[in-house]
């Protein structure tokens, strides 16, 4: 990860001087790299609450008692359920046939009639008609397959719907925020975290995003202090970084942290955006005055902030 271009100092002088290694942000994850000298007295990172549910219909990882911010209507599995497990295996695999009694019939009839057809064949057409139809058999199995292992693996596209074109839009470059635990990519990616959005993509099978609280500094020149929880973030292809094939088993694992197979998000690629602390972005929907109480004693007046409305902040990478 890069830390900034090196600086040449003097020995005396090069324990007095640190340089602050700059902050970066992952398309949601916003990553802040340790300072040379930490302050051991610092407050510990809040974690965010646990996300042990998943909407079937966005792939979106919720809390426990949360429901889809996409749909209302969108179904929601526990992950930590053996019945809500089930659900998200089934519609990350597709869900067995339940075997009918049309279906074992035919069954028995094929394993009856192909030997006798087989050898009705040679007699007619002789053994090199009977290979021909074996091999053009085992090509048209084959492709079955697959086609039946890509549709279960991997489903349809789920990508939540775009944000509204005639949403309230508020440009500004984002600011100091607080360092927050979140997963699943953090291990992949390595520092302190501050806001985290990512993909684990193939169709998408898991879509997760966090942060502990930012300000974003508008255009305008007001102030807006995005709350810790949950956001979604809207970036161009091309500020995407992919995941390699072990950091993405790690970003399964601490999604999904039973050591088991099969796992409810299968995928062979994910990806992340990495962008610069000052980036601009585009914070869409209202805004609202949220008074907070003061801090110290009765006398001192309540501080404001401007707060996004919508119960999920949504932002979109400008730069």
């Amino acid at each position: 990860m890069n830390t900034g271009s090196d600086e040449r100092v003097d020995d005396a002088a090069s324990d007095a001087t640190h340089r602050p290694r700059p902050r970066r942000h992952y398309a949601g994850v916003v990553s802040s790299e340790p300072e040379a000298d930490p302050d051991p007295s610092a407050a510990p990172r809040p974690a965010p609450p646990a996300r042990v549910a998943l909407c079937l219909d966005c792939r979106t990882l919720l809390a426990a008692s949360e429901r889809c911010d996409v749909d209302a209507g969108h179904r929601v599995a526990r992950l930590d359920e053996d019945a809500g497990r089930e659900a998200a295996l089934g519609e990350a695999y597709g869900r067995p046939p339940k075997p009918t009694r049309l279906g074992l019939a035919l069954k028995v009839a094929l394993a009856i009639a192909w030997p006798i057809g087989a050898l009705v064949l040679i007699r007619l057409a002789g053994l090199r008609a009977l290979l021909v139809v074996g091999l053009f058999g085992l090509a048209f199995l084959a492709w079955r397959l697959a086609r039946r292992a890509n549709e279960r693996f991997f489903g349809a596209d789920v990508a939540p719907p775009p944000f509204p074109a005639d949403a309230p839009r508020h440009p500004g470059r984002v600011g100091p925020g607080q360092p927050v635990r979140v997963g699943p990519f953090e291990d992949a990616l390595g520092g302190e975290l501050r806001l985290y959005a990512g993909d684990v993509v193939r169709a998408v099978t898991l879509r997760d995003g966090y942060t502990g609280g930012f300000q974003l500094a508008l255009d305008d020149g007001r102030d807006v202090f995005v709350p810790a929880g949950r956001v979604r973030l809207e970036a161009p292809s091309e500020a995407w970084h992919a995941l390699r094939a072990w950091e993405l088993d790690d970003a399964q694992r601490a999604a999904d942290p039973r050591d088991e197979a099969p796992t409810p998000f299968p995928a062979k690629s994910g990806a992340v955006a990495l962008l610069a602390e000052g980036t601009h972005v585009e914070l869409l929907g209202e805004l609202k005055l949220h008074e907070e109480d003061a801090a110290e004693g009765y006398r001192d007046a309540p501080e404001l902030h401007l707060v996004p409305l919508d119960r999920i902040p949504r932002l979109r990478l400008l730069s």
